[in-house]
């Protein structure tokens, strides 16, 4: 027997291999800490959303569990972006941090979870190196938005680890008593229902997670070794059945509400089947090849037929060799399937937005792949009589040139113009990616670069009207405002409710010196659904106000000024200018309740006390507008306006 002690990695292998995984991580996303958020989603997650902004209320939180904003309900990852707002506001470095930090957690979890499974230390540690580091997961971490990926997934690895306690603890513990056994069993079946819970108000990816389950009693759990233990299986995991099927439909709900579905009209069911077996091929190559990956894929509805041979065979040939080898080797059946089964919801058939793929949804399918890769290169190279040495040293290669690639792609996501720029680099025909990085472009006032990504976007896809709007918008700053006017009418002939075309149109028609035009295009905007931001009436309202007046049309200058106060009770400038257009239109008492109101909001100004005097003497109220000019010579001594009025009101020369 021998006296040697183990040495300190044998005996701190488990935390050495948590900080070598951190450290992976780190590698790769340290550098997002410093990157900005981009214009597609942030601004509707977080720092264009006055909700989110306001950080964490009982308004906003009720607003989290009873909205379906962005298409979605998904209440704990609308949380989750207000509580960094509490903390770092909109520093978009500390929104990356908290990705980052789920990341490293969801990480741990996985080889956590699979070694518990599996009883596996080192495979559990490649798969779990392999999630970690794969540049396809770039876009779920390094994309604020994408909070609910991490977020789901966390409480996905959780519900995963509830339920092999709940497992083991049902095929043991015989000799516990009925009762109390019955009280743990329940209360490990809670656990893992609570978790599923909220990783389904998460994301609802969590949809397909009890399959999942099933997937461990078959392989790693041992509780399904015939068909005969089926159904009772099957029955046990009912309430969580119940759960995902009460989230599949309330994100069929949100999805229909905010028009994120396609209509099988506009996407036939043979398009969709015909780009969900290529889908499962290219994920599956983009697994060992994880090249020109992108933001954004635009969908391209002419399949080659020999990609459609090709990845047809391709899912074919896995499903026969998983079926085959069903008693032999488990996890090739556990792993296809998990791969397959939890694309399912993304995978297109019920098709949501207008992309084929997404990088993002690989996020907790690879970890089926990771499973064959792992388990299968193990048995192959066991079969062959390679050592042990030599599977290591290949897996650390493969991993070594993931986390190179991953450094590289997450670097591409440091702002919205290297993004785009990169996303068109390596796709055809992105409409969608040309017009953001145009409307990018716009914003920095940069508006020649932006005109040709506005010009391509359209020619990619001459019927996608938000470009149209950008167009519109660039135009207006140029200050060709007929020009704007047209493409923001282009826009509305392909979208008639789109509420923002009409208020950006108003604005155009304001500038063109055409009010009545302005206030019916503004009128319109209001009473569509999805209407703008109160801010964007405020300044269009004010700009109508403006034209008006220089029309002298001063009724309909108040009319303007009074629905922009009805946004904004306490715009300072619009009630003075309402009240010296009622003053002017001779409405004494109604600019006399203006001016009050104003004293009222900032009582230390003297030109105020003045105006009212002035209000006061037109209404033959000559005693009562004294006080008021001596009140505002008393703020300043030197306001000579006022004390020429003063003297005036006292009769005097």
């Amino acid at each position: 027997m021998s006296d040697k002690k183990p040495g300190f990695f044998q005996e701190n292998q488990q935390t050495v291999v948590y900080a070598a995984l951190t450290a992976l991580v780190m590698v790769i996303y340290y550098q997002t800490i410093g990157f900005n958020f981009i214009n597609l989603d942030d601004n509707l997650y977080v720092f264009g959303n006055q909700i989110v902004s306001s950080g964490v209320n009982k308004q906003s939180v009720q607003w989290a569990f009873t909205q379906f904003h962005a298409a979605n309900w998904h209440p704990l990852s609308w949380i989750s972006h207000m509580i960094d707002v509490e903390f770092f506001g909109q520093n978009p470095g500390g929104h990356h941090a908290t990705n980052v930090v789920f990341h490293i957690l969801n990480t741990i979890l996985a080889f956590t979870v699979f070694q518990r499974m599996t009883g596996s230390f080192w495979k559990s540690a490649i798969v779990a190196a392999l999630f970690a580091v794969h540049p396809a997961h770039v876009e779920s971490v390094a994309w604020v938005s994408e909070r609910k990926d991490v977020l789901s997934t966390f409480f996905w690895l959780l519900t995963m680890l509830a339920y092999i306690g709940f497992a083991r603890r049902a095929n043991t513990d015989e000799s516990e008593g009925v009762a109390s056994r019955l009280r743990r069993l329940w209360l490990s079946y809670l656990l893992v229902f609570a978790l599923l819970a909220l990783g389904l108000m998460a994301k609802p990816m969590l949809v397909t997670l009890p399959c999942v389950l099933l997937l461990m009693d078959y392989w790693s759990l041992e509780r399904l070794r015939s068909f005969r233990d089926f159904p009772a299986l099957v029955a046990e995991k009912i309430p969580l059945f119940a759960l995902s099927a009460a989230s599949s439909y309330i994100t069929f709900i949100a999805q229909r509400a905010g028009g994120a579905m396609e209509s099988f009209e506009h996407l036939p069911m043979t398009t969709r089947a015909l780009n969900a077996v290529l889908s499962y091929a290219k994920y599956t190559g983009m697994l060992f090849y994880p090249a020109k990956l992108g933001v954004w894929y635009p969908y391209d509805r002419d399949f080659p037929v020999w990609q459609i041979a090709v990845g047809t065979l391709f899912v074919a040939a896995m499903t026969a060799l998983s079926i085959w080898q069903i008693g032999r080797r488990k996890y090739l059946l556990m792993g296809w399937l998990w791969f397959l089964g939890t694309l399912v919801p993304v995978i297109g058939l019920v098709q949501v937005g207008a992309q084929p793929m997404a990088d993002r949804y690989t996020y907790v399918p690879y970890f089926g792949l990771f499973i064959i890769l792992v388990w299968g290169a193990a048995d192959v190279f066991k079969a062959l009589g390679i050592g042990k040495s030599i599977y290591f040293a290949l897996f650390g290669l493969f991993i070594a040139g993931l986390t190179f690639a991953g450094y590289v792609q997450a670097s591409y996501w440091k702002d919205n113009e290297i993004l785009y720029k990169r996303t068109l680099a390596v796709t055809q025909r992105n409409f969608l990616i040309s017009h953001n990085l145009c409307h990018h472009l716009t914003l920095e006032d940069r508006l020649d670069e932006a005109e040709s990504f506005c010009k391509q976007s359209l020619a990619d896809n001459p019927g996608y009207f938000e470009a149209y709007n950008t167009y519109g918008i660039l135009l207006t700053k140029r200050k060709q405002f007929a020009e704007a006017e047209q493409k923001f009418k282009e826009c509305l002939a392909i979208r008639p409710d789109y509420a923002l075309a009409y208020s950006n149109m108003a604005l155009a028609q304001i500038l063109q010196g055409k009010p009545e035009e302005a206030e019916d295009s503004l009128r319109r905007a209001a009473d569509l659904p999805g209407s703008p931001a109160p801010s964007i009436f405020i300044t269009t309202l004010d700009d109508l106000a403006s034209a008006y007046a220089r029309k002298d049309n001063l009724a309909k200058a108040v009319d303007a000024l009074s629905r922009l106060l009805f946004l904004a009770p306490d715009n300072f400038d619009a009630r003075l200018k309402l009240a010296l257009a009622l003053f002017e239109l001779k409405r004494y008492d109604e600019s006399q309740a203006q001016v009050g109101e104003l004293i009222r909001q900032t009582p230390e100004k003297p030109e105020l006390y003045n105006f009212l005097g002035k209000i006061l003497v037109e209404k033959k109220e000559t005693a009562q507008a004294i006080p008021q000019f001596e009140k505002a010579i008393q703020l300043k001594p030197d306001f000579e306006e006022a004390k020429q009025n003063l003297k005036k009101a006292k009769g005097e020369k």
